[in-house]
């Protein structure tokens, strides 16, 4: 018998991670960011053949299914390779200490949040240019550099047309004649 719903494959819908509270949490990969909808298997990923896209490495979460493809003495790194290459593979799960065992799987379910574990991995693949909740944009931080950048320009270009503009006066009025005292005519005493 099974004393946890989590531990079951079906207990949430696919793309879905069973928290510790045992309510479903969604990986946010499909458009809309929202797993639990009608179109989430549509509008997603999840019926296409995914050749072409990367892995992401979700921590804290593992899953309980372990009818995949396996394969051991392999590297992290190997086994991310082995899933991203063969387009039936949605998901693979790493461990080290079960013989570098990478097991890859056809679906993302059975997946539950987990303490986190040394040596245990557990990656979907999505496609590339698709981020996850709570990552950073890499537009974003583009568009900060730049915006900061071009600031950054303006400053100096400002900077630069002061110091010339001091510079030139000092030396108009150095190279302009200072006028001479004019000797005062002495009193002639004779």
């Amino acid at each position: 018998a099974v004393s946890n719903t989590c531990d079951l494959p079906v207990a949430c819908k696919p793309y879905g991670i069973c928290t510790f509270s045992k309510s479903c949490s969604c990986i946010k990969v499909v458009s809309n960011g929202d797993c639990n909808s009608k179109n989430s298997e549509e509008e997603g990923f999840s019926m296409k053949r995914l050749c072409d896209h990367e892995m992401v490495d979700l921590e804290g979460v593992d899953t309980v299914l372990r009818n995949g493809t396996q394969v051991r003495n392999v590297s992290k790194e190997g086994c991310e390779e082995l899933c991203k290459k063969d387009c039936e593979c949605r998901a693979a799960s790493y461990s080290v200490s079960d013989e570098g065992c990478c097991i890859m799987y056809g679906v993302v379910m059975g997946v539950k949040e987990i303490k986190r574990v040394s040596g245990l991995s557990y990656m979907v693949k999505i496609p590339k240019g698709v981020r996850l909740s709570g990552e950073k944009s890499n537009v974003r931080k583009w568009v900060v550099g730049l915006v900061g950048g071009i600031d950054a320009f303006v400053v100096l270009l400002l900077l630069s047309g002061f110091g010339f503009y001091f510079i030139r006066k000092r030396r108009k009025s150095s190279l302009q004649p200072q006028p001479q005292p004019q000797p005062q005519p002495q009193p002639n005493t004779d």
